[in-house]
């Protein structure tokens, strides 16, 4: 099928530009202009729920992914007015309005993008989105590199506390690059492969050298999120043969490496080496006791229906009150959106989000459906999902498919 045609004045794209490049490289927004370039990293946010709102009242099509949309947005805002009913924990105000727009900021962000690009560029909209999402993964990659063996801080451009403290002997030195934690880096540059075969579908060199560069990347964040995405992306376009021969040759070379305790001097590459020899002791997992422990944090029927209070476990939140609820992370997106707000919350959230990845597999392209349906499995046991730039990219592309009229084509 033929390729994408991107838009032949690239001026043209400049406002999705403006709207994107302040939450894609909002790490360097904020190490660099400090409390200012945090305000203009979450500037687009504003645009968005203005945009929003005005789409919101003017639309009369009754769509079933609409009305889940809204039906998310309806249940988090009861939430707020709650909270007061649902936790002891935080400031009766402050804390359930951070805790909703941790979850409404992304989402709503996707759902104008694309909107505007859609009214604005026509299927042109959907190209340039694609092309910057691309794009960005590619620096990102090239920055995880550097970032990894040159410049810890990617020469002044970021600042993390944790990851670029390489003289902390319990922190295990992964990449990071433009994204503020390694899940998430490893999420992203995962999830990124279909993304960048549709905007490179014309030059098969300057692809395979991307995946390439990418690839390399991605094992740098130490991340099992990439590992995952890989594979679902790997197993999406290959012949069956291929996939059988690839599988058990890399699961025999692993499993060596992870049963004879092989150190290959780099931390990131031991942490996926050894996966093969951690899941037979899944039992011993201490990540496991975690969850139960959130799970079974109050079981009355009100809790269980409407969560102990939004944005309660929000770090936010329990940094700036002074508190802290069992072990201050639930350490799993889907298990903290549980806890903060129930099974009604979680259930809502779930039809959305399946919902619409199964709009995106009918209507686009099955490769891109998979990697969502990957990045559900991913929100089990990460809580990557929370952080708004790796959010916004997710939303943003969840998006494509069903706010623009687009044409794929389908290419390794």
């Amino acid at each position: 099928m033929p390729a994408f045609n991107l838009p032949k004045h690239s001026s043209r794209g400049l406002l999705l530009a403006f709207l994107l490049v302040p939450i894609l490289f909002r790490e360097v927004f904020i190490t660099l202009l400090g409390s200012i370039g945090q305000a203009l990293s979450l500037s687009p946010f504003i645009f968005a729920f203005a945009y929003a709102l005005i789409l919101f009242s003017g639309n009369r099509k009754v769509d079933f992914q609409y009305v889940l949309l809204l039906s998310w947005v309806f249940w988090i805002f009861t939430l707020v007015c709650l909270y007061g009913q649902l936790t002891v924990y935080g400031d009766i105000l402050l804390s359930p309005i951070l805790g909703s727009l941790q979850y409404l900021m992304p989402i709503i962000l996707g759902y104008s993008v694309n909107k505007l690009a859609s009214n604005r560029y026509g299927s042109g909209g959907a190209q340039l989105i694609i092309k910057y999402l691309s794009l960005f993964a590619i620096v990102t990659a090239v920055g995880s590199l550097i970032q990894f063996y040159v410049s810890i801080d990617l020469f002044g451009l970021i600042s993390n506390r944790i990851y670029t403290n390489i003289d902390n002997a319990h922190v295990t030195k992964r990449a990071i690059s433009f994204i503020a934690s390694p899940q998430a880096l490893g999420a992203f540059l995962g999830f990124s492969f279909p993304l960048i075969s549709y905007y490179l579908a014309r030059d098969n060199f300057k692809r395979m050298l991307v995946y390439l560069v990418v690839f390399s990347a991605g094992l740098h964040t130490g991340s099992k999120a990439f590992i995952v995405l890989t594979a679902v992306y790997f197993f999406a376009l290959s012949p069956l043969r291929w996939k059988v021969v690839v599988l058990c040759g890399l699961g025999l070379l692993v499993s060596i490496y992870s049963f004879t305790s092989i150190d290959l001097g780099v931390d990131a590459f031991n942490r996926l080496l050894y996966l093969p020899k951690n899941v037979l002791y899944l039992t011993s997992y201490g990540t496991f006791s975690i969850w139960h422990e959130f799970l079974t944090y109050d079981l009355s029927l009100l809790s269980v229906l409407a969560g102990n209070g939004i944005g309660s476990l929000a770090t936010s939140s329990q940094s700036i009150f002074g508190y802290k609820i069992l072990n201050g992370s639930s350490e799993s997106f889907l298990i903290q959106l549980y806890f903060e707000t129930g099974v009604v919350g979680t259930l809502l959230f779930l039809l959305f989000y399946l919902g619409s990845c199964v709009k995106v597999l009918r209507s686009f392209d099955k490769r891109l459906g998979l990697m969502l349906f990957a990045l559900l499995f991913n929100m089990s046991f990460t809580p990557a999902f929370f952080g708004f730039t790796f959010a916004s990219i997710c939303y943003v592309a969840l998006f494509i498919p069903i706010q623009n009229e687009v044409q794929c084509h389908q290419t390794i």
